[in-house]
């Protein structure tokens, strides 16, 4: 620590040390580091922008993007303003310090504008690279990559982006980063006498009007970001999806994550519904007719059975396949045609198929979304997916497969990636599907081998398809089928082999297109 080792002056060197000019040196740096802080936000969201919007965002929303950058710079400010806030408050008592105090704080502000700077840093990256897999800010699918997809992450980051280059700037930065502080907390120079001088009186008068002006802007973005503000000044930006992304704040986004995770409560809601000890009640009430408690059993084991109405009546009950594309969203599939040809051997089942254009998913993810569809249960946003929740060991009186099971169908349910994910094997296993197979099962009956057949996050599709296929050929009774697919999760690998087919995408395709 080179600027650190020159705190003291040389031995017989007499130097004035004047504790007003020191607070005024510190004030001023802190002005710089915060209009610094700003301007490396903006920075990457001026890189968000050049890296993930379309050609269409140019040509269309070209003139929105400087009031989303406006809107985005009061989410950078509320940042920053947090961040100096502590060492602005701590200020208060160091007016009168001694040289010794004043050394010791230069320290800790260092310290603390390295250490937090660097975590800004990585945050931002860290969003910036989230947006690439899930096409939004960090949000609570951040979770994963911490619980049990941090492999498969890791793995397809390694190959999309180029780790040992980010690594070595990085460990640049961080250098280049230490050295500027050390120049900008440099106790020789904040603790030397100063041109002009400042007298005590002076020096408060700043300290006052800085620490005010820092405190109310502070509280007053603080205040603004729980108003409804926010949200109207977001609504007056055109309906596109990526432009209402520019304004957000990655850092801001995680911290709404942490905290909705610490907030997650129980899938229950018997006390907030005054049911709390009185668990028959909510079950006949639920019912419509009066519903036995049992204390040896869960109270989802003791929802009553749905059946089918009406009641299917089938001389001959065909196959039910149900297809789970994961990461496929349909906004493309609108603009399907035979030069923009998104589905391939699908295409004659899209077209003579119905599309239902309010359809909405159970939950904004592939865990909660799937579990919803096998229980026919809905995903209550602020809680844990059903097969992580307390209820992950109880079956389902609900769920699909037993639906189905009640009509003679043989009921399997197929995922292309490993069934530890998210504890879904053990919990489908539970809820009346015969047969429950993943990526093992699947390599197994190909023959072929988990680096030729799959990617870090599962077999290719063609293969999970053939394992169907195997299924329905050597059905003896009507099969109810649940497949899953990964190939199409970032990073869309394919198969060595794989022919790809040109595509033209028609120029108003883009999301929030105004053409």
């Amino acid at each position: 620590m080179e600027g650190m080792a020159q705190a003291s002056p040389p031995v017989g060197e007499q130097v004035v040390f004047f504790p007003a000019d020191a607070l005024s040196a510190a004030l001023r740096r802190m002005l710089v580091i915060g209009g610094l802080l700003l301007l490396m936000m903006t920075g990457f969201r001026a890189a968000f922008v050049l890296r993930y919007a379309h050609a269409e965002i140019w040509r269309d929303f070209l003139g929105d993007l400087p009031a989303a950058f406006g809107l985005g710079v009061l989410h950078d400010l509320r940042i920053t303003l947090l961040f100096l806030l502590p060492l602005m408050l701590s200020l208060l008592w160091m007016r009168s310090a001694t040289r010794e105090r004043w050394e010791r704080w230069i320290r800790r502000a260092w310290w603390w504008c390295f250490a937090g700077i660097t975590g800004l840093i990585t945050l931002l990256i860290s969003d910036f690279v989230f947006y690439s897999y899930f096409q939004s800010h960090l949000s609570v699918l951040a979770y994963g990559f911490l619980e049990d997809d941090f492999a498969a992450v890791a793995a397809g980051a390694w190959k999309i982006y180029p780790i040992p280059l980010y690594a070595l700037l990085i460990v640049l930065a961080g250098w280049l980063l230490a050295r500027e502080l050390r120049r900008a907390w440099n106790p020789l120079v904040l603790l030397g006498p100063q041109s002009p001088h400042h007298t005590a009186g002076e020096t408060e008068r700043q300290l006052n009007l800085q620490l005010t002006m820092h405190v109310v802007a502070t509280v007053g973005l603080l205040s603004w970001s729980l108003s409804t503000t926010p949200q109207r000044l977001a609504g007056e930006l055109p309906e596109s999806s990526f432009v209402r992304q520019v304004p957000l704040n990655g850092i801001e986004e995680l911290a709404d994550a942490v905290w909705l995770r610490l907030t997650e409560e129980p899938m229950s809601v018997a006390e907030r519904l005054a049911y709390s000890g009185h668990r028959d009640l909510a079950l006949s009430d639920f019912a419509g007719f009066e519903v036995a408690d049992d204390p040896a059993r869960s109270t989802l084991e003791l929802l009553p059975a749905q059946a089918m109405e009406p009641q299917p009546e089938l001389k001959s009950p065909p196959h039910v396949v149900l297809v789970v594309m994961e990461s496929f969203a349909t906004h493309m599939l609108r603009w399907q045609r035979e030069d923009f040809d998104l589905l391939g051997s699908l295409a004659p089942y899209w077209e003579r198929g119905w599309r239902f254009d309010r359809f909405l998913p159970s939950d904004n993810g592939s865990a909660g979304s799937i579990l919803s569809l096998a229980t026919n249960l809905p995903y209550r946003p602020g809680t844990k997916q059903l097969s992580q929740s307390e209820h992950g060991h109880h079956y389902v009186p609900t769920a699909a497969a037993r639906l189905f099971a009640d009509q003679g169908y043989e009921t399997r349910f197929l995922y292309g990636g490993p069934l530890n994910w998210r504890k879904i094997g053990d919990y489908l296993s539970l809820q009346g599907f015969e047969e429950v197979a993943g990526q093992t099962v699947i390599l197994a009956e190909t023959g072929l081998s988990a680096e030729k057949a799959s990617t870090e996050w599962g077999v290719f599709d063609e293969y999970l398809y053939a394992a169907a296929a195997r299924r329905l050929r050597d059905a003896t009774k009507p099969q109810f089928l649940v497949l899953f697919t990964t190939t199409n999760h970032p990073p869309h690998e394919l198969p060595a082999d794989a022919e790809l087919s040109y595509l033209s995408p028609p120029q108003n395709c883009w999301p929030g297109s105004r053409s």
